[in-house]
């Protein structure tokens, strides 16, 4: 197979790389649909995310978790040579399709930043001189059904076109029970191609469209109480409330099914669990939710032929757009709902001098310039249901009862019939927001993340002979990136924080530690139910406001000027700061979280700049003309960004930095028995520095995904191909890959892990229970993967019969840090895929397939763990079960 990986054309056993090929013809008898499929042919290839418009591509150990506009993937994807920094839609219905090469390994060199674990290249076949079409059509089991159309041919002199239409659809492994719909997801795909020729040049145009969308987003929500035993101990300790959140009655996230109005009327608790443990595949969401994303490309390519070498120039923009909204806690109750809008735009030119053909020295060396511009928000909203509003409720039904009472404790009980005065205007605003039913009128806090990114570079390479078998290249490119952000947060329900009106204190408050009562506490005394943070954050509330405005604060009914400055701390918690507080919370209202507090609303600027310059050295020996030993030397980049869907000013300004790969690689290729076997083996050392992790932490009471660097790691590994033909028309292909990865430092201070670990001694001194992952294994990298296939090709009278069986086996898959069998981790993942081919003399031929065809359906491909804080739990994504249907393809 002719490949074009080193930017040249070249024989596929002739490249010095750790490199895998698949013609049109390959994808298509395997019923590749998207990059999904592909990780039954790559043994080290993982795909990572909930959903389409998450998911990002794995590589030897090497990828992402991010998904947001504030970073990018950590395995460069092209297509036809155009960078895509994000386009979901795009990868999937792949139709139509030349080839894709599958090149591992930092491809800083040729390929630029984002490139660390390697780059994915779908190349699409482009227009033929002569007229031909092609139709598709398929059906199957679990609603699936598909359609392509192809046309190509001349249009003038020197001149060809080629459109090709395609769509796809399937019902997914989930469904939703409250609002039935298409989980798919579904594809729309419109690309237009045109080229051009002449004595010394040539040209090509293509327009994309592409559209992918679920009518539904559902997963499955997992539930561990600290005294379930339907749950093991290992998935307890991980996802479990904690002892605080199991006191105030939290079954999952920010909800309490006894109090919510989804459940409570139905048996509460036991109900909840009997319906969400019913059925894995299904759920019954609060919310109509669903997703879509666009992604329309243009790019142009224009390639002269001089004496002495070629140039091309290429040139591109692509534009995504997409909307999505989830059911956060994935239950019936109305908690927590999390939607998405955004917007970017790419531009990239590329402009290339290549040695020609023929050159005994062969060099590539060029410019790049990309622009990524674009806008993302985020909007979380809480219903009735979430901790969040009931308790906003129960501090608006405490203030108007009058606070700093031990009587007043009883008008939290009666918090759910509470009736705000009429006069008191803030805390009827902030009760009618925290009992909306409906969607646009639940609380609702908005994170806009604004993106200016610019990156340019230059690069060379150079192959020379170093004498008849040996041949040493040398190559380089700096790239310089800047990325500039505006953040701005808004807020719907505003004011004074519940957790300093409600008491701290009561005998029946559970501490840390798991005693009842605060020690404190003395129910004939009412100083004693506010503990001296929170007292403290009401003389601030207080001292803020006066300080904001103080000819108008100072004059309201009833202030006590001995307390409303800061030299008057003495009087914390004195009865002129309880009168003062009162007042101001009258006025203010109850802020309803995430973004409770006028402090949290705000707007950050931020530039950062990096560079990297990437060197490559190979050094390769061909003891004869069929096979070849070679080393390589090489490094990747990928730089820093911001982070986003964050409630807090001092997190948003912190970013995250670089990170960064350096490989070595030694391997051999070599083809035997007049080219019937052929063989590679690669061995390879990986150092990461500073991978970008995102993990879900808790600051100031709420959950915030922050992505921080970690450490270091070292990744080792083994890959082996062999690919047989037995026979005049069968062929066998086995390929597998060991890895070795785990980190070398890493201090995970994400969350208080004594809960899953037991005691041990904190890795930072200034976070409690912050765990040395050192050692530990890395997520999305099985150990060992293997895939074999097998392709028989039977003439007959009527055509040729074509099978192929392939079979993908992956062991000791997690899919994050703390491996948790049926909940994190996977011990095996296999695969066996099926299909026979009849292809007629007349041009039709009729495709029976099966994937999956043993129909493993628990498979855990993604999993978000809640805090325990919070009400713990997780929602989990399954992979499909088996598909198996038809389809039809007549060409003419």
């Amino acid at each position: 197979m002719v490949v074009t990986s080193q930017k040249r054309a070249q024989n596929l056993l002739d490249v010095p790389s750790a490199l895998q090929a698949f013609s049109g013809e390959m994808l298509e008898a395997a019923g590749v649909r998207d990059t999904d499929d592909l990780t039954t042919m790559i043994p080290d290839m993982m795909i990572s995310g909930e959903d389409a418009g998450r998911s990002n591509i794995w590589l030897r150990g090497i990828g992402s978790t991010k998904f947001d506009i504030g970073s990018e993937g950590s395995n460069a994807f092209f297509v036809d040579e155009v960078y895509m920094a994000r386009g979901q839609s795009i990868l999937s219905g792949l139709v139509d399709i030349e080839r894709i090469e599958v090149l591992k390994g930092p491809q800083g060199t040729l390929y630029g930043r984002n490139a660390l674990g390697g780059a994915i290249s779908v190349f699409y076949k482009k227009p033929s001189s002569e007229f031909e079409q092609k139709i598709k059509v398929g059906g199957g089991n679990n609603g699936q059904e598909n359609f392509s159309y192809m046309v190509s041919g001349q249009l003038a002199t020197d001149l060809y076109g080629r459109m090709a239409l395609s769509y796809q659809d399937d019902d997914g492994a989930h469904r939703d029970n409250s609002f039935p719909g298409d989980i798919g997801p579904s594809n729309e795909n419109i690309r237009f191609s045109l080229f051009g020729e002449g004595s010394d040049y040539e040209w090509s145009f293509t327009a994309d469209s592409s559209v992918s969308k679920e009518d539904a987003m559902v997963s499955e929500a997992i539930i561990c109480k600290r005294d379930d035993t339907t749950c093991t101990a290992a998935q307890r300790n991980l996802i479990q409330p904690n002892l605080l959140a199991t006191a105030s009655g939290l079954d999952i996230f920010v909800t309490d099914f006894a109090k919510s109005t989804a459940y409570a009327a139905s048996g509460g608790d036991a109900a909840a669990l009997t319906e969400i443990r019913s059925d894995k595949y299904s759920s019954n969401l609060s919310e109509d939710t669903g997703g879509e994303r666009t992604d329309i490309m243009l790019s142009g390519k224009f390639k002269t032929f001089q004496d002495n070498y070629d140039l091309t120039l290429l040139v591109s923009t692509n534009q995504n757009q997409g909307f999505e909204l989830k059911d956060f806690d994935s239950t019936k109750a109305k908690s927590f709902v999390q939607g998405m809008d955004q917007k970017t735009n790419q531009s990239s030119i590329e402009l290339r001098w290549n040695s020609k053909p023929e050159d005994e020295i062969q060099w590539v060396a060029g410019v790049y310039s990309f622009l990524d511009y674009g806008e993302r928000t985020d909007i979380f909203r809480t219903g009735p249901d979430s901790v969040f509003n009931q308790a906003a409720v129960a501090a608006a039904a405490y203030i108007d009862a009058g606070m700093f009472s031990v009587a007043n404790l009883g008008v939290m009980a009666g918090a759910a019939t509470y009736v705000p005065t009429a006069s008191k205007t803030a805390l009827v605003n902030t009760v009618t927001t925290a009992r909306a039913t409906t969607l646009t009128g639940y609380g609702t806090a908005g994170l806009d993340l604004d993106i200016n990114n610019k990156s340019s570079a230059a690069f060379g390479q150079v192959t020379i002979p170093m004498a008849d078998q040996w041949n040493i290249t040398l190559g380089a490119r700096y790239s310089y990136d800047t990325k500039g952000m505006t953040y701005t947060t808004s807020s719907n329900s505003v004011g004074v924080p519940h957790s300093l009106v409600l008491p701290g204190c009561t005998p029946n408050t559970v501490n840390q530690d798991g005693t009842t009562g605060c020690s404190t506490f003395n129910a004939a005394d009412a100083s004693t139910l506010y503990t001296t943070a929170q007292k403290q954050g009401q003389f601030a509330v207080v001292t803020g406001a006066y300080a904001g405005a103080p000819s108008f604060i100072g004059g309201l009914p009833g202030w006590q000027t001995t307390c409303q400055a800061a030299t008057d701390a003495a009087n914390i918690g004195s009865a002129a700061c309880n009168a003062n507080f009162t007042i101001l919370a009258n006025a203010q209202g109850v802020g309803i979280a995430p973004i409770a507090t006028v402090q949290q609303v705000f707007t950050v600027n931020k530039q950062a700049s990096w560079s990297s310059t990437d060197p490559k050295l190979t050094i390769d020996y061909k003891p004869n003309e069929t096979s070849m030993l070679w080393y390589t030397y090489a490094t990747g980049f990928k730089s820093g960004g911001w982070q986003f869907a964050n409630y807090f000013k001092e997190l948003v300004e912190q970013g995250f930095d670089p990170e960064e790969l350096e490989m070595n690689e030694i391997g051999y290729k070599g083809s035997f028995l007049n080219d019937s076997l052929s063989v590679s083996a690669v061995a390879y050392a990986y150092d990461w520095t500073d991978k970008q992790v995102i993990k879900v932490s808790v600051f100031q009471g709420l959950p915030v995904g922050m992505t921080r660097n970690a450490g270091s790691s070292k990744i080792n590994g083994l890959d082996l191909n062999l690919r047989a033909s037995v026979a005049d028309q069968t062929i066998i292909n086995f390929n597998y890959a060991y890895i070795d990865a785990a980190y070398d430092v890493f201090c995970d201070d994400s969350r208080d892990w004594t809960d899953v670990h037991g005691s041990f001694t904190s890795c930072d001194s200034t976070k409690v229970g912050a765990y040395n992952r050192s050692g530990g294994k890395m997520p999305w990298t099985p150990d060992n993967a293997m895939v074999l296939s097998v392709e028989h090709v039977e003439p007959t009278t009527i055509g040729d019969v074509i099978i192929n069986t392939s079979y993908s086996y992956k062991t000791n898959v997690g899919n994050a840090d703390e491996r948790v069998a049926g909940l994190t981790f996977l011990d095996e993942i296999a695969r066996l895929n099926f299909s026979t081919t009849i292809e007629f003399n007349n041009g039709t031929s009729l495709r029976g397939f099966c994937t999956n065809c043993l129909d493993v359906d628990d498979d855990i491909g993604f999993t978000l763990i809640y805090p325990g804080d919070q009400g713990g739990g997780a929602r989990v994504k399954y992979y499909d079960g088996m598909r198996a249907g038809i389809e039809v393809v007549h060409q003419f």
